[in-house]
């Protein structure tokens, strides 16, 4: 596999890294500095407000988000691919950079090698708030780096890995994993994110790394075997056999690291046991109050003050703690984040309904389930199309706006929306409502 390139951080790529080693990075990009060099001479003549980021392939992705440090320009990672989402997010000024994006012919590069970092230079990531309106996250240079040092003294290699993702890099954990610690400590990275085991079963060695959310490692027990690769997993925890069954056919147990695009990374662990409780990343401190809400001062964050998150634990005398409850309404689905109150939202945005509340269900995977009211029109609408073309139409409205494992499955409609002794509306209630399908 040979030798990583010398480690790097971000403001010292672009000068520092030549065109042959973006090559051994991006094995088969060689016209990467071009690039960058062309797209620096663009955003600096059209002066855009922002950029936000949509491609697909890591490595022009990176080229953008490079470049956008260099000019000073804020570049934006939308929350959800969702065209919907999208157009509520863009204003004016903003260049919007996709797989259909083409500099200008017009345009000639510029010197990379003078590149002098702005002091404010920010990318903002977007994650679901606990108001189900999703919550701009800024994070500079020196957050980014802090976070990419630390995941490289963790698991930084000698030799040189390929990195393989099966998630995306639009998000704070696949940017970090998949493209952004590899392309600093000078790793091999696989352009493309990967869809099937197939891709990699004779490609991958042992020495590469595997990117990788719960929902795709969880899938694994239709293979009886795979390639030997050290394998990183975010988004939820994993269950206890599904991490047995990771060492079993990938021959290694995945560090499961626990994190958020407020937080970056707080803690990780590998299930050995039942019940594995989770380590603390060695440069952050964690704390509980009195409702037991994960509390942490990290350098990962905008200031060296306290950070408040909505998940709950139980506080080890070794330093380590084990995940409770979370406090807030935002569910894991499949690995991502889905906030309820935001489906709660879109919905009752529309002339057919009058009130919904969602709940998470767990029954052969975890899903989204409403339970709603239905407006005068709303009725009528349902009488006109039957009850599964109705819900079709509600699901087609809502996946304008949320991924697709967001969108609900399963549907109540109701005339009230059932209470407790108390007038609330506990989720137990809501899930009694449906009957489980195995």
């Amino acid at each position: 596999m040979g030798s990583p390139l010398p480690f790097l951080p971000l403001e010292q790529l672009l000068p520092h890294r030549s065109s042959a080693d973006w090559t051994h990075i991006f094995l088969t990009n060689d016209s990467f500095k071009k690039d960058c060099a062309r797209l620096y001479t663009y955003l600096t003549t059209i002066k855009p407000s922002r950029i936000i980021l949509r491609q697909s392939d890591r490595a022009a992705f990176l080229a953008s988000l490079l470049v956008a440090f260099h000019t000073g320009t804020p570049a934006v990672l939308p929350h959800l691919q969702a065209p919907g989402a999208l157009e509520e997010l863009i204003q004016p000024g903003d260049l919007v950079i996709d797989d259909t994006f083409r500099i200008p012919d017009t345009y000639g590069e510029a010197d990379l090698n003078h590149f002098s970092e702005p002091e404010t230079t920010t990318l903002c990531l977007y994650t679901s708030g606990s108001t189900g309106s999703p919550k701009a996250i800024s994070k500079t240079l020196r957050q980014l780096n802090a976070e990419i040092m630390t995941l490289n003294q963790m698991w930084g290699q000698t030799s040189c890995p390929a990195v393989w993702s099966t998630v995306p890099h639009h998000h704070i954990y696949g940017l970090l994993f998949s493209l952004l610690w590899p392309a600093c400590a000078g790793y091999k990275i696989i352009p493309q994110t990967i869809q099937f085991w197939e891709e990699i079963a004779n490609k991958a060695s042992d020495k590469d790394f595997l990117i990788a959310s719960p929902a795709h490692l969880s899938r694994m027990a239709a293979i009886e075997s795979g390639p030997r690769v050290r394998i990183f997993s975010s988004g939820a925890p994993l269950t206890f056999d599904h991490a047995q069954n990771c060492q079993t056919i990938l021959g290694s147990l995945p560090y499961e690291i626990l994190g958020s695009t407020e937080t970056g990374g707080i803690a990780y662990r590998q299930q050995e046991n039942a019940n594995q409780p989770w380590t603390p990343f060695s440069d952050i401190t964690i704390k509980s109050n009195k409702n037991q809400n994960l509390i942490l001062k990290s350098p990962y964050l905008a200031n060296d003050q306290f950070y408040q998150t909505e998940d709950r634990i139980e506080l080890l005398e070794t330093g380590q703690f084990r995940l409770l409850e979370r406090a807030d309404r935002i569910v894991k689905i499949e690995g991502k984040r889905v906030s309820l109150t935001d489906i709660e939202k879109r919905l009752t945005n529309l002339e057919l309904i009058d009130r919904a509340v969602a709940c998470a269900l767990s029954y052969k995977r975890n899903e989204t389930a409403i339970v709603a009211v239905l407006s005068e029109l709303g009725k009528t609408t349902y009488t006109t199309l039957g009850k599964a073309k109705f819900i079709r139409h509600l699901r087609t409205e809502l996946s304008h706006y949320l991924d697709r494992v967001g969108v609900p499955r399963r549907w109540r409609f109701v005339d009230e929306i059932p209470t407790d002794s108390r007038g609330k509306t506990p989720a137990y209630l809501i899930a009694s409502l449906f009957v489980r399908e195995d």
